[in-house]
């Protein structure tokens, strides 16, 4: 019985112990999902400015706008 206890307390706090490193684990990807996201954000917005700008989406489609079909 002793034994059993001695087993169960050990699998419980190496459980306990996987349980920690998966969270922060999975708070740092978090961490690192939200600034790529951020990182998109801003290249969209800096991407936005940049066509308002010129008028076209050339480096999407290799041609201006003002041709006709978007």
């Amino acid at each position: 019985m002793q034994q059993t206890i001695l087993e169960l307390t050990a699998l419980c706090t190496s459980l306990q112990r996987q349980l920690l490193e998966l969270t922060a684990k999975f708070q740092a990807q978090e961490v690192e999902i939200n600034k790529l996201k951020e990182r998109v954000k801003t290249l969209e917005d800096r991407e936005g400015v940049a066509a308002t700008r010129s008028g076209d989406d050339a480096p999407i489609k290799g041609r201006s706008m003002d041709e006709g079909e978007a």
